[in-house]
């Protein structure tokens, strides 16, 4: 079992995308130092190697069964830059594996900005998203850039989406289509490079069908849409130190 954890990158040795990433060495641009990764694709070769394969697996160590597709696509949509969907109860690790496919993309040295949308009230959460003006509102008593500004050449990642206020879908589609940002009482257009990532534990197709999430606000953000598993279907690894740990805790008897 050891060498197995050693060697992680035979895991995936059916995986037809194989995504090799490495960072090059410190070059001068301008006078400064900078470090730069790239990433290339083979599409003849089977496995994921380097960092993305090491990332991977540190989250859930030697996949199993249900576990193994779900790294294959997190692999896969670490290339592209469209918008993902992660689905899955809470406590499966929705926030987890967005940082692991942020840390394996393009936009790995942009900022990972997050915000829960149950977490914030609504008549916050529009401003927190597209900032506002001096003035926009009582209390507003200097300009602010809201999270998706700062998200500018990284991801913005929206857990629980499926809790966004329905006026304000419409002004995060448009921003999604036309890659500008408009702060609360200002005219101006400001434009905003980002990726997004979004999870929820909803059914959002249901909630398409009720009237309470836009249907194509929905299809624009999961362009890749990933099921994570809970963790009781998922097959684990455990130490035997663990489970060992676990029973006397417990008050159980530990058989040899």
């Amino acid at each position: 079992m050891a060498k197995a954890m050693k060697k992680p990158s035979a895991i995936y040795s059916n995986m037809i995308t194989s995504y090799r990433l490495h960072r090059q060495r410190k070059a001068r641009l301008n006078g400064s130092q900078k470090v730069q990764r790239v990433i290339y694709i083979h599409r003849q070769e089977e496995e994921i190697s380097g960092e993305l394969c090491k990332e991977l697996c540190s989250i859930v160590g030697n996949p199993e069964g249900k576990m193994r597709e779900v790294l294959l696509k997190v692999g896969k949509a670490a290339s592209l830059d469209v918008p993902v969907l992660f689905v899955g109860e809470t406590g499966v690790g929705k926030e987890v594996f967005a940082k692991a496919l942020w840390k394996t993309s393009r936009r790995w040295n942009g900022p990972f900005v997050a915000i829960n949308c149950s977490a914030v009230p609504s008549e916050l959460l529009e401003a927190e998203l597209f900032g506002y003006e001096k003035g926009a509102f009582t209390g507003a008593i200097s300009s602010k850039e809201g999270l998706i500004e700062s998200a500018k050449g990284g991801v913005l990642f929206l857990d629980e989406i499926g809790d966004l206020p329905l006026h304000l879908q419409p002004k995060l589609l448009r921003v999604l289509q036309e890659k500008k940002v408009r702060r609360l009482g200002s005219t101006k257009e400001i434009h905003c490079d980002f990726r997004l990532i979004s999870a929820t534990n909803k059914d959002l197709k249901r909630l398409v069908k009720d009237g309470k999430f836009r249907e194509d606000l929905y299809y624009r953000i999961s362009t890749v849409e990933i099921h994570i598993p809970p963790l009781r279907e998922r097959r684990m690894i455990y130490p035997c130190w663990l489970i060992v740990y676990y029973r006397i805790s417990r008050g159980r008897q530990v058989k040899e």
